[in-house]
């Protein structure tokens, strides 16, 4: 038996903290084996914080070893989701994202700026900025999704901006 956990067996520990030759979409890495790793009991607020982090890590190596994946912390077990879970989570996050945005958008719009003293306008001018930056990002994002899907129908590379020549 592998080090993560397939079932409610007892997990060993081949390589430590984890073995990332042996690990694949859809792997599970137990609450039991993360306590160890961590060193911290679950239920805690800091097995989230640490829970999280080793989740970046583990991410980061994966991708560092040509297996690109998203890593998440899910009921105090990590979790290594398959391209299809890949795609819920992202539709689902980015759907909670254009919703802060819109919200911030219309937050903006009821105030009423003529009513605020000059520290209020500084901060709401900043916010303004940052609001508008976001929007950008997104709908920049948005106009890149045709590529994006080229790019994972056809397996070829993402380019996302193309040179320009200048005179």
């Amino acid at each position: 038996m592998a080090w993560f956990c397939k079932d409610k067996k007892e997990p060993k520990t081949e390589k430590y903290p984890i073995d990332f030759d042996s690990l694949k979409k859809g792997d599970r890495i137990c609450t039991a084996v993360l306590e160890e790793i961590l060193q911290v009991k679950a239920g805690r607020s800091e097995f989230q914080t640490k829970g999280l982090n080793f989740a970046k890590k583990v991410e980061q190596e994966l991708a560092r070893r040509g297996m690109d994946c998203i890593v998440k912390l899910r009921q105090e077990s990590l979790h290594i989701l398959t391209d299809s879970e890949a795609v819920e989570y992202i539709s689902r996050t980015n759907r909670m994202g254009c919703n802060k945005i819109n919200n911030a958008f219309n937050a903006l719009g009821i105030v009423d700026y003529s009513k605020l003293n000059a520290d209020d306008k500084n901060r709401y001018d900043r916010a303004v900025v940052v609001v508008s930056t976001v929007y950008q990002g997104v709908t920049e994002a948005v106009r890149r999704i045709p590529a994006i899907q080229n790019r994972a129908k056809y397996d070829k590379p993402f380019v996302p901006y193309k040179e320009k020549k200048i005179l």
